[in-house]
């Protein structure tokens, strides 16, 4: 049981020193000292006004510090208490802590005079924690709810109270704690826990956006606009609660496609506070020239059935929205010389040269508008079937809704006059096919054109292109090999040596003494002209894609000589040359009978 206390001594609000304790609690009878520990930045001292306070270390150093406190037996009938200054003289800082005797006669004291069970989110518990002193063994016994429980901390001996968090009640609540002795004949001591229930709540913030910049939370209070972002057109909402929540409208019937990550929001835990990002993804389906909106409802708290909603709003595009899809252009490959637009290869026998696109546009009708582009002056020319098309295969469609083309360039490989060059476009989608509608001429020919400034009824481009096409020949010789150039070997007399082959190359034969190879051996990057005067190129034996022949002199060196001989053909101006293979010629050296 509680007695009045008989001194009005209060513990002093010194809180320069962080303490281990606040409160020491004593029986009457004196028992065991009890330690106080903590951090000196200094020599300190210790002291107390109260002489049945015993400090028996009234002194200490820098560094890791303990009190050890005592007292004298208290034959009065009330408690007392009274308060130890810990001071370090050097740095001015001081800290207090209280200590508590109970009167003569009480058997039983705890920490605090009312507990409560406090919230911790950040580790997520909820709890409270006592010292208890009494003289009799006993049992704890928490009445009337099932969701506290206690366990003993083995090395103070606290009593620590949990709540369940998953069956708190949101009310809040006395709990009485029963000390039951184990001895008969001696009273039981009751203890009150307080909770102080909880408010489920659901809130749904947004980052506040100051240019291309997201900086603080703040609260949605009203409709919240979706925004193309990232390829979709969606908001990021973080939702601030306190218990799970699940998502209770059905999409179906919404302008909203899906909510990524909303399926988390049921397994969140329940009165510690919970932060979740969903997102809200707009149905492309769903666009129109109005603006549309959709109400979602969010239930938590099934038991009581809570509610909260969110209104998103999907602002409309007008009447003259033009938009290209170009996710089909991603498996084009990038431009390597340096602009990175997408390329369409020069030749392909896979259906590689053509790529489906989808457009979405509230205008009545949608037409395709491809035009050459020349990144040096900035200008368009219109392009020819011959290059290219791109034709409407979609059904007839709603308005604001996905139209389908089919973008084809033509396999270069089958023109008769390709420039060889790499061809640079960019694709608009407009609601006129009249090109002249959206470009103004630069020059007098009508050769090169600008889009208008501020022009309406036609979209944003797509940069594209198509590679430059490259000719390349076959090659077929036993005398000539990319893997081991084969060795033709000659007499110390010399002669003649043929290298025999079959190509469609029409007289573009290159010869090398020296090369550099790229693209795995396959071309040649730059080398060195050949020029071996006892081995000389015959040029008058030369025969396009059948032979060419070479005149040995002969060897009055005295030694073997070789060389190493490269063969490719030439492809056009600024390409490198195409790689066919080598051969080494190998003359002997003269023996004492042909020297004679």
């Amino acid at each position: 049981m509680f007695t009045a206390c008989s001194e009005d001594n209060e513990a002093i609000d010194a809180k320069d020193l962080e303490l281990s304790k606040s409160e020491l609690v004593f029986l009457a009878e004196p028992g065991e000292a009890q330690t106080v520990t903590f951090t000196a930045n200094a020599d300190w001292k210790a002291t107390s006004e109260q002489g049945w306070i015993l400090i028996d270390t009234p002194v200490g150093k820098k560094g890791e510090s303990s009190v050890s406190v005592s007292v004298k037996q208290n034959l009065e009938k009330v408690s007392r208490q009274g308060n130890v200054i810990i001071t370090e003289p050097s740095t001015g800082k001081m800290a207090s802590f209280k200590v508590i005797q109970e009167a003569e006669g009480v058997d039983f004291a705890v920490s605090k005079e009312v507990g409560e069970l406090a919230i911790d989110s950040e580790n997520k518990v909820i709890s409270d924690r006592i010292s208890v002193v009494a003289n009799f063994d006993y049992d704890i016994q928490i009445k009337d709810v099932d969701w506290v429980t206690y366990s003993i901390d083995e090395v103070t001996k606290d009593i620590i109270f949990y709540a369940d968090n998953e069956k708190a009640t949101t009310e809040a609540k006395d709990i009485i704690v029963n000390f039951v002795p184990e001895e008969e004949n001696v009273e039981t001591q009751s203890w009150t826990l307080k909770w102080g229930g909880f408010t489920p709540t659901v809130e749904f913030y947004r980052y506040k956006v100051e240019g291309d910049v997201q900086s603080e939370l703040i609260p949605v209070t009203d409709a919240v606009e979706l925004i193309r972002s990232e390829g979709k057109t969606q908001v990021s909402l973080v939702v601030k609660s306190n218990v799970p929540w699940t998502l209770l409208t059905e999409l179906d019937n919404t302008i909203i496609g899906e909510v990524s990550n909303v399926e988390q929001g049921e397994n969140l835990d329940r009165i510690f506070t919970n932060s979740l990002t969903i997102f809200p993804v707009f149905d492309e389906q769903k666009l129109d020239s109005e603006d549309k909106s959709a109400t979602l409802s969010f239930g938590y708290e099934n038991a009581d059935k809570k509610t909260v909603d969110i209104t998103l709003l999907k602002k409309g595009v007008g009447d003259n929205y033009i938009e290209i899809d170009n996710k089909a252009f991603n498996k084009l490959t990038a431009d390597l010389t340096g602009t990175g637009w997408k390329m369409f290869p020069a030749t392909a026998e896979d259906g590689s040269l053509s790529i489906e696109i989808e457009v979405r546009a509230t205008t009545p009708e949608v037409y395709p508008i491809v035009m050459y582009y020349n990144s040096v002056n900035e200008t368009y020319a219109p392009t020819t079937p011959m290059v290219i098309t791109c034709k409407d295969v979609s059904a007839t469609r709603a308005i604001a809704q996905t139209k389908t083309f089919r973008l084809e360039v033509k396999d270069r490989s089958k023109s008769m006059n390709d420039d060889g060059e790499a061809r640079y476009f960019k694709l608009f989608m407009a609601e006129n096919a009249d090109f002249t509608k959206f470009f103004d001429p630069t020059d007098e020919n009508w050769t090169a054109f600008k889009l208008k400034a501020n022009v309406m009824g036609i979209c944003e481009s797509i940069p594209f292109g198509q590679a430059a096409y490259v000719k390349e020949y076959t090659f077929e010789s036993e005398d000539v090999s990319k893997v081991t150039p084969p060795v033709h070997k000659i007499g110390a007399d010399g002669g003649v040596l043929t290298i025999n082959y079959s190509s469609d190359e029409p007289g573009y034969l290159s010869i090398y003494s020296n090369v550099n190879l790229i693209d795995n051996d396959k071309y040649i990057e730059s080398g060195e002209l050949y020029e071996v005067p006892w081995a000389s190129l015959d040029f008058d034996s030369y025969k396009p894609g059948k032979e060419f022949s070479f005149k040995i002199e002969k060897n009055e060196t005295g030694s073997e000589r070789s060389v190493k001989v490269y063969i490719g053909a030439w492809l056009g101006e600024g390409k490198p040359e195409q790689y066919f293979g080598a051969f080494e010629i190998r003359q002997a050296a003269a023996t004492s009978t042909s020297e004679q």
